[in-house]
């Protein structure tokens, strides 16, 4: 892999929005957990509600902000980490890191749209 601009900004960026993300991400997921029926607390997909009833308007925004930031860093990583993906010469890098960056763009579009409605007045 040949070090080159493209994989300087991937890893300037990449990284801290790793960092920064995962840190976010921890606390926001307990607070949001707090506001969850006792049903889904103790459950195997316990993330997977936590994901599904984040943006609900129940949860308070301050919660839900800090959610949303966290998640779209960790897709803006992700994004960077394809990026480093793609310089790899291997077939198989090749095919699935341009799939990977799509799924992470697709992922924050979709993230920021539920953040968007869930702070719409109503």
């Amino acid at each position: 892999m040949s070090f080159t601009w493209v994989n300087l900004v991937a890893l300037v960026v990449g990284l801290p929005c790793f960092f920064v993300g995962g840190y976010l991400n921890g606390p926001a997921e307990l607070k949001i957990l707090d506001f969850l029926p006792p049903d889904f607390r103790g459950s195997i997909n316990q993330k997977a509600y936590v994901a599904a009833f984040a943006y609900e308007l129940y949860i308070p925004l301050e919660v839900r902000r800090q959610y949303f930031i966290s998640t779209v860093l960790m897709g803006i990583a992700l994004v960077s980490a394809s990026i480093l993906m793609f310089q790899i010469n291997n077939p198989v890098a090749k095919v699935l890191a341009p799939l990977m960056g799509i799924a992470a763009v697709g992922s924050m579009i979709g993230t920021t749209r539920r953040y968007l409605k869930s702070t719409r007045l109503r």
